[in-house]
């Protein structure tokens, strides 16, 4: 949540009211097409892994918190693996580009 809304907007999928353009993009992106964007270029051991067992609930040390707060960031942020030369899904979306996205 301390990420910044331009990155994230936490939203609970049956307590929260989704807008319906909000639904359109998930639905015309999806994750495998948006993971091929953004984790296109990830070197060997880079990649976030949750050290988190499942004991711990929905709690995170702030070691771990800073762990994937730092892949979140070099991620969507920094674009750090994306492909270069090619515009966000969104952007692509939002010009009517069919991105292959499964529903």
């Amino acid at each position: 949540r301390n990420l910044g809304t331009h990155l994230t907007k936490v939203k609970h999928t049956s307590l929260d009211v989704w807008k319906p353009e909000w639904l359109t993009t998930l639905q015309g992106i999806g994750n495998k097409v948006s993971n091929d964007y953004y984790e296109h270029n990830v070197p060997e051991g880079e990649r976030y892994i949750n050290n988190m067992s499942v004991n711990q609930g929905d709690k995170m040390d702030n070691k771990e918190g800073q762990k994937l707060q730092k892949w979140i960031r070099a991620k969507y942020e920094e674009k750090r693996y994306a492909p270069k030369g090619v515009d966000e899904p969104k952007e692509r979306l939002a010009r009517g580009e069919n991105l292959g996205a499964k529903t």
